[in-house]
């Protein structure tokens, strides 16, 4: 992933409105996403990578059968997030309960994205 491209800043099309007006679709980071998955302890770094690359913050909710494991991955990715220049360290969180995901899904100021990968625990 650190090899890869920054996707911010690119330049994804542009379409002449009229005489010298331009519009640009420009990439940018959407800000806070909140990810729901199943019990996957995978889908820790992987969408955290991905949110991370592309500027954004997370805050992670897996199943209940892989909490302790998505505990260990966050707290590494933490301390790796630490080492990393510009990247706050708050950048990668963690909620457990459904509570929590009910106050999520209440933050609509704060939040921009929320991603459910199971549709019926909403």
């Amino acid at each position: 992933m650190v090899a890869l491209p920054d996707p911010v800043g690119i330049k994804q099309k542009s379409m002449e409105l009229d005489e010298n007006l331009t519009l640009h679709q420009v990439s940018c980071p959407l800000g806070v996403i909140g990810a729901i998955f199943e019990s996957r302890p995978d889908a820790v770094p992987q969408i955290s990578s991905l949110c991370l690359k592309s500027g954004n913050s997370v805050i992670l909710k897996g199943g209940r059968e892989a909490q302790n494991s998505n505990k260990v991955l966050v707290a590494l990715l933490t301390e790796s997030i630490k080492k990393v220049t510009g990247v706050p360290e708050a950048a990668v969180q963690m909620i457990e309960t459904r509570s929590e995901v009910r106050d999520m899904l209440k933050e609509e100021k704060n939040i921009n994205l929320i991603v459910p990968e199971v549709a019926t625990i909403l």
